[in-house]
């Protein structure tokens, strides 16, 4: 075992939100507990090195240690040398975490997955709205990351997102016997009768432009998918 990876010790909670490591790189968070977080980064950062995590929405900062870096862009930090305030705070975070939780198990959910921080945004508060929960993924390995534990109802996934292709999380749903039922929207720019083709044989239940469908549209046909 990496010297720098610990054995689970706590209950860990699905967390997503975004935090900041080192007061500038804004990262997607996957679960936190009492000994850590796992979030999506994209950059290296050193097993074993220090860094800070910013809580924006609570305004708390704590001191954590990077552990192992496994692959997919995915980073343990482990909290170190909490004090009774911090680890009350942290404590207070996980219970948030934990009715946000609960709230998106009575309501459907719907796994957002787009690069864009407004477009996601603005896809979620159409979605709250009209009475979804939203979960939110900027990269492919942040949605199948929590997709390993959460089950939504329907999946929102951009065709063209910058530095990647959203055809791989279609394909790797489609491919898990668990997940192959979920209805998954593709929102693409490249809207081709090849194109359309191609995901719809994937298993994409519906393709839509992604530049004059109105979220209002985009939900409505949701509904309809979830419905059946």
């Amino acid at each position: 075992m990496d010297q720098y990876a610990t054995p689970r010790k706590h209950k860990r909670t699905p967390y997503n939100e975004h935090v900041l490591i080192n007061d500038s790189i804004e990262v997607l968070c996957n679960n936190i507990s009492e000994g850590g977080l796992f979030v999506h980064l994209n950059k290296a950062l050193l097993p074993g090195s220090t860094v800070s995590v910013t809580f924006p929405q609570n305004d708390f900062k704590v001191e954590a240690m990077v552990q192992a870096v496994p692959s997919g862009g995915g980073l343990g930090v482990r909290f170190t040398s909490l004090s009774p305030a911090e680890l009350a705070m942290i404590r207070g975070i996980i219970e948030q975490a934990e009715a946000a939780q609960s709230q998106r198990q009575t309501k459907p959910t719907v796994l957002i997955v787009e690069d864009s921080k407004n477009v996601r945004e603005i896809h979620r508060l159409e979605l709250v709205a009209q009475g979804f929960e939203a979960i939110e993924a900027a990269r492919s390995e942040e949605a199948l990351r929590i997709l390993d534990t959460q089950r939504p109802v329907a999946v929102l996934l951009n065709r063209n997102m910058e530095k990647e292709d959203g055809f791989k999380v279609l394909e790797s749903l489609k491919q898990s016997g668990r997940l192959a039922g979920i209805p998954v929207v593709v929102l693409t720019s490249t809207f081709d009768s090849d194109d359309k083709a191609k995901l719809r044989e994937a298993g994409a239940s519906a393709v839509l432009p992604k530049l004059t469908t109105t979220p209002g549209k985009l939900v409505s046909v949701i509904k309809k998918l979830v419905k059946g």
